[in-house]
């Protein structure tokens, strides 16, 4: 229910604000959109491990979040589409089967018939918001429950069969589009890299780490051990995501090389064509 209201008052929001651009609009709903999560996402968790310091309540709570929570959202992600087609379908069926009609199947309709009744899928936000709570959830929070990188993996193995499913069975057949990059969720999501490293550190000093590990250390020494290591990390991840490239040398060469073939396909092309104009004028 929140995830719905979120939905309607970040599109609200952004119909207000009238961007001129498809693509601004875009952008300014998906930061809305993951502001409004981020808070109902880890805002208990943020509780737990700051306010409250309990480490065991923070355990229980991410086990909770990344099972629960994950696996009653692809149960309702699949079955809502699906359950409403079905229904749709049987009133349609019923006065189709008055029609004797070849190209149909038991139930009377075409394919065409069966797909129009179906939830049309829309974009790729939703996906990509859920997708980007659970990578928060590790991320944020795996040093107080390192299984949860484990069981992320094992709901996007079901969650990707499930998204299959649901475009085959369940929605009305989308139209692909494509794009050079995932566009602002980049950002996002390098974001949420540089936010992880501080939220570490600080858990660190919350749950007393460093106090075991450096017991001869003031307060104030501590912070400022924590600082320096939080930005050594920063450092130290700037530097992965310059030296990395994102696209791997063999596929460069291997796009240039698609390139170079399309260019002398149409060079070929234009001169063949070119030569029978000359041989038509003489």
């Amino acid at each position: 229910e929140f995830q719905v209201s979120a939905s309607y008052l970040g599109f609200f929001l952004c119909l207000t604000e009238n961007h001129r651009l498809k693509s601004s609009h875009e952008n300014n709903l998906i930061f809305k959109l993951v502001v409004f999560e981020v808070v109902n996402g880890y805002l208990p968790l943020c509780y737990t491990a700051f306010y409250r310091q309990n480490l065991n309540e923070l355990k229980v709570q991410l086990a909770a979040f990344l099972l629960t929570r994950q696996l009653f959202g692809a149960l309702v992600e699949c079955g809502d589409p699906l359950v409403r087609s079905y229904f749709f379908q049987k009133m349609m069926s019923g006065k189709a089967s008055k029609l004797n009609r070849k190209d149909t199947d038991k139930s009377g309709l075409t394919t065409a018939e069966k797909e129009s009744v179906m939830t049309p899928y829309t974009d790729t936000i939703e996906d990509y918001v859920e997708m980007l709570v659970q990578f928060g959830y590790v991320v944020f929070f795996s040093g107080a429950f390192p299984l949860a990188a484990s069981c992320a993996l094992l709901n996007n193995i079901f969650e990707g069969r499930g998204d299959a499913f649901k475009l085959c069975n369940g929605l009305q057949r989308p139209f692909g589009e494509r794009v050079k990059t995932i566009g602002v969720w980049q950002i996002i999501l390098e974001s949420m890299g540089y936010l992880a490293i501080a939220v570490n550190c600080a858990m660190l000093v919350v749950f007393g780490h460093f106090q075991r590990w450096f017991p001869s250390l003031s307060t104030t020494q501590v912070v400022i051990l924590v600082v320096v290591i939080e930005h050594v990390f920063f450092i130290m991840k700037a530097a992965i995501m310059y030296l990395i490239p994102d696209t791997p040398a063999w596929i460069e060469t291997e796009i240039a090389r698609s390139e170079r073939r399309q260019h002398e396909a149409m060079l070929n092309e234009w001169r063949r064509h070119a030569g029978l104009e000359k041989d038509k004028d003489q």
